[in-house]
């Protein structure tokens, strides 16, 4: 395979193996402070010590795909398994998804020390720049999905004032909605009814148990949505006329935790080896790539 994301399996581990190994030895991974796994080659020794420590990188994980799908037995899939291996492999250290219930006890959580790290879709701001530490490898913007063969009437942007418009709550929808909802009422239409839920994933139920007429995401979500199930699903996008933007999404760790700094450098080594346009392509993210990583870039903050 060559390239970031086979480098655990090159080591002869899984990252579910890993996890399994370092349970059993985890004295001992402590007392030689190797890495666990990966090799002389990767960041481990960058890594707080508390994370080496503990032999592991807790990442919080709630429903959001194509981010996040959570199988039957609990098992993680998507973008994200695919970003937190090949980050793993730069590391050389295994990830534990811990399960998470909404962005608010997910942000709650990183501020306390349960997760060390979550990977949205969270758009970067200068006020989340305050409380996290950020590291850029995306960029989405505001898609509102309808389905085809409903009574919705959608087909513009215009059309979605006035609509129940479901969203997962603390994403960044709450930020863009009332932006389409001025714009709304300037073109004399009502605003859009906003609908906070629980996550994506509740959000496309509510959908299609006829709860809200729209589902406000990102864009990829949108499209990996629309790829499952082609005849069942589009979406309108809102633009700058509506005051909406294109944002940046982020990896993020807590503020000053050390950790978002040898993140950076996993992405920088991942955009030069293939791996993330690896991820880019497996996922149909073209519109989405960046040209390079950055580390808190609305502050400039290194840490």
């Amino acid at each position: 395979m060559g390239n970031a994301l086979s480098r655990l399996v090159r080591t002869g581990l899984s990252l579910t193996a890993a996890v399994a190994v370092l349970g059993a030895c985890a004295t001992t991974a402590q007392d030689s402070a190797a890495p666990p796994i990966g090799g002389s080659d990767t960041l481990f020794a960058k890594l707080p010590q508390e994370i080496r420590d503990a032999g592991e990188l807790r990442v919080a994980a709630d429903a959001h795909p194509p981010y996040r799908i959570v199988e039957p037995n609990g098992k993680i899939t998507g973008i994200d398994a695919d970003v937190w291996d090949a980050l793993s492999g730069e590391l050389g250290i295994p990830v534990k998804f811990e399960s998470a219930a909404s962005l608010p006890a997910i942000l709650s959580g990183l501020g306390s020390g349960r997760y060390d790290a979550y990977n949205g879709p969270l758009a970067v701001s200068p006020q989340r720049e305050e409380a996290l530490d950020m590291v850029t490898w995306l960029q989405e913007s505001i898609s509102y999905l309808y389905e085809t063969g409903g009574s919705t009437g959608v087909s513009t942007i215009a059309d979605v004032c006035g609509k129940r418009v479901g969203h997962g709550v603390g994403n960044i929808v709450e930020d863009m909605l009332p932006k389409l909802g001025d714009w709304c009422v300037d073109q004399g239409r009502a605003a859009p009814t906003a609908m906070p839920l629980k996550d994506t994933s509740t959000t496309v139920l509510a959908l299609s148990s006829g709860q809200i007429d729209i589902a406000a995401m990102t864009e990829s979500a949108a499209l990996d949505l629309i790829r499952a199930q082609e005849d069942k699903y589009d979406y309108v996008t809102q633009g700058p006329e509506q005051g909406a933007q294109i944002f940046l999404d982020a990896v993020v760790s807590p503020k000053g935790s050390g950790l978002a700094p040898v993140l950076l450098e996993a992405w920088q080594r991942l955009f030069a080896n293939g791996g993330y346009e690896e991820i880019i392509q497996k996922w149909g993210l073209e519109n989405e790539r960046i040209d390079a990583p950055q580390l808190n870039p609305m502050s400039g903050q290194t840490e």
